[in-house]
């Protein structure tokens, strides 16, 4: 079972309730589609310009990022050291 965090379940679900695929919310974002599916399996976290843009386009579809989410988004390699 892969390990998420509530970030990367966000953007999942954003990208999905607006309908698009992982190239087409990079386009929307500015970065690539290898970027959008590194968020979505947790190996990459994303800049805070991207942040702001998946914020403004989740409150389209009435998901609300706390500060919580993108403080505690933590990347798999992250969490693996924190564990050891």
């Amino acid at each position: 079972m892969k390990k998420t965090s509530k970030l990367s379940d966000k953007i999942i679900k954003i990208r999905k309730l607006a309908n698009l695929n992982q190239t087409e919310l990079a386009n929307l974002l500015g970065v690539s589609q290898g970027n959008v599916s590194h968020f979505e399996i947790n190996n990459v976290r994303p800049h805070y310009d991207t942040i702001k843009k998946l914020m403004y386009l989740g409150k389209k579809y009435g998901i609300e990022f706390t500060l919580e989410d993108i403080i505690n988004a933590r990347t798999k390699e992250q969490n693996k050291d924190q564990e050891i």
